[in-house]
């Protein structure tokens, strides 16, 4: 079984080192020996090449650049050996689409969504740019055969916006590490409230954290909130924290993973997640599996990813946000139950069992394209 999985994004790439990255990296390596899965993403300096990641086209220093060399390198990289493989995979981007779809039989290509945001998010973001990619995103779903989308919520999106119909649609979540699921920890918690992703103010509504870390300040003393992370808004959200004279309540410390990032959450009170939209939020479920209850958005694609009001809670704005910390950070009979209840719930989402559920879909499509 060869298959090749085009995704622009990697676990190290300097600009984003997102979700996307850290789901195909743990879906993959749990597939069987025999299985010759191998990523295909953008380049850039020092990227670290190994037997299943690889890298396209000509390193980059600048983000727009890597966009455009990975949909270069990648298509012509496609256009010469997709003979080679069983199954292509490309895990959509509307910011380097690559739109296989017009030189590959539909029959042999899964495109996977892991996030809509549909024109006006897209605009917004991006203004003219945001505008262009929003007609990529549109022109990208039309015709697709095989179809795999990490929510139903996401699924929803996406049938709300696109008119065009799909022959196969599949659902497979975000998961989260088999080892973050220790019922014996033994961390001790401390008065922290902690966010943790890409440092992208707009999408992951840091700002909001930032509006009301003051209140918070003033009703919770004892805590100091952490923001762990990396990304192109760094500097901006340094910049505010020292603006608001906050720099002894917000301790900014860069991205963790492995060891590092399980005790972060462990030995933290709450998560917070304020994001404006997201397709499905993996911190969420690698929270709760270290027992850390999630304060998040009442949006799609955080909602499915805890139990309301039994492995945490959803937010609608700001004010709501800043109740429901509080409440929850002075009840700590509530705290502590939400935490056994979230251990619980994660062990649905092991990267283990999610893995199967991936390797169940590119099975059915492989079988289905022999059989035609």
């Amino acid at each position: 079984m060869k298959i090749a999985h085009f995704l622009y994004d990697s676990i190290d790439n300097p600009w984003l080192g997102g979700g996307g990255a850290v789901r195909a990296q743990e879906i993959n390596k749990h597939f069987p020996k025999n299985w010759n899965v191998q990523v295909f993403s953008a380049n850039y300096p020092e990227a670290n090449v190994t037997q299943n990641q690889k890298f396209l086209g000509r390193p980059r220093k600048n983000y727009l650049l890597s966009r455009f060399e990975y949909f270069r390198s990648a298509r012509s990289f496609i256009k010469n050996n997709h003979s080679e493989f069983d199954l292509i995979i490309e895990d959509y981007s509307p910011f380097s689409p690559l739109f296989l779809k017009n030189f590959i039989a539909q029959e042999k290509l899964l495109f996977i969504s892991q996030n809509y945001f549909g024109p006006q998010v897209l605009k917004d973001k991006l203004g003219f740019l945001g505008k262009l990619a929003g007609i990529f995103e549109a022109k990208s779903y039309q015709k697709i055969h095989n179809i795999l989308y990490s929510s139903e919520d996401l699924q929803t999106q996406v049938h709300q916006f696109i008119s065009s119909k799909f022959q196969h649609e599949f659902i497979v979540y975000n998961g989260v590490e088999d080892n973050y699921l220790d019922k014996k920890s033994t961390v001790q918690k401390k008065n922290q409230l902690l966010f943790l992703g890409r440092f992208e103010i707009q999408q992951k509504g840091i700002d909001r954290l930032l509006n009301i870390a003051l209140e918070l300040k003033k009703k919770l003393p004892d805590f100091k909130i952490i923001l762990a992370g990396k990304g192109k808004d760094e500097v901006q959200i340094k910049t505010r924290i020292y603006e608001l004279n906050l720099g002894d309540f917000i301790k900014v410390i860069p991205f963790v993973s492995g060891s590092n990032k399980k005790t972060l959450l462990q030995e933290s009170k709450l998560l917070i997640m304020p994001s404006r939209y997201e397709s499905w939020g993996i911190s969420s479920l690698e929270a709760q599996a270290c027992g850390t209850p999630v304060i998040a958005s009442n949006i799609p694609g955080l909602r499915l990813t805890l139990q309301e009001n039994k492995t945490g809670v959803l937010f609608d704005n700001q004010i709501d946000l800043v109740n429901k910390i509080i409440e929850l950070i002075n009840d700590e009979q509530r705290l502590n139950d939400m935490s056994l209840k979230a251990k619980l719930f994660a062990e649905n989402f092991s990267w283990s069992k999610i893995s199967q559920l991936q390797q169940d879909v590119y099975t059915s499509i492989i079988k289905q394209k022999k059989e035609l």
